[in-house]
């Protein structure tokens, strides 16, 4: 591929061919993070990637907002607002994130790692999204299995944060210790921002 090919991609095409690199690299094939070093890799449009997560992110709120009301007795938001809501706190958290990996990579005098590293997290968080996508679905059409599931979801937490972790380590050259602490960051900012949307939907 030639270094030009990410700007010249169509948007479907791009998000195809970094989502391989991923796929590649969490596969231990570390020599393939070097897709996120080409010059024409763009920053801003992988923040696009936003934009592909919203159908799945969208249903599993739909989802939550009913578990939730149901559990609160009726308390709770209307479905329109708590909907806005999460994706302006989904927003913050991919911003959170970019900033996060800035302030690290700066401190560490890394920063021709910045770009690349917020190209990679924010097309990871588009896999792991549709990862997620799969037990709420599950959940949905099952609801006899839902503890089940419930299990299913944690595993998929984890093994989700442990595969960024993997992701990280190799972009940035298989920097042990500062790609754990961007994992730490991330997963840190994952749980504040989580309590945040509780706190925020839930009625006085």
């Amino acid at each position: 591929m030639s270094d030009d090919r990410p700007a010249m991609m169509t948007r479907s095409a791009e998000a195809g061919y970094f989502l391989r690199i991923i796929l590649l690299v969490l596969q231990n094939k570390g020599e393939n993070a070097r897709g996120f070093y080409l010059p024409n890799a763009s920053v801003i449009r992988s923040f696009f990637a936003f934009v592909w997560c919203l159908p799945a992110q969208l249903f599993m709120w739909s989802l939550l907002w009913n578990k939730l009301s149901e559990q609160s007795g009726g308390e709770i938001i209307s479905k329109t607002g708590f909907m806005l809501q999460l994706t302006f706190i989904d927003v913050l958290g991919w911003v959170m994130s970019a900033a996060a990996i800035f302030i690290i990579l700066s401190a560490v005098n890394m920063k021709k790692a910045i770009g690349p590293l917020i190209i990679a997290s924010n097309w990871f968080s588009l896999l792991a999204v549709y990862v997620f996508f799969i037990p709420d679905t599950l959940s949905y059409f099952l609801p006899a299995l839902s503890e089940f599931i419930d299990v299913v979801d944690f595993i998929v937490y984890f093994t989700i944060v442990g595969l960024y972790f993997r992701l990280v380590r190799h972009v940035l050259g298989d920097q042990k210790m500062i790609a754990f602490a961007i994992t730490l960051a991330s997963l840190v900012m994952g749980l504040f921002l989580s309590s945040m949307a509780f706190q925020s939907v839930m009625q006085a």
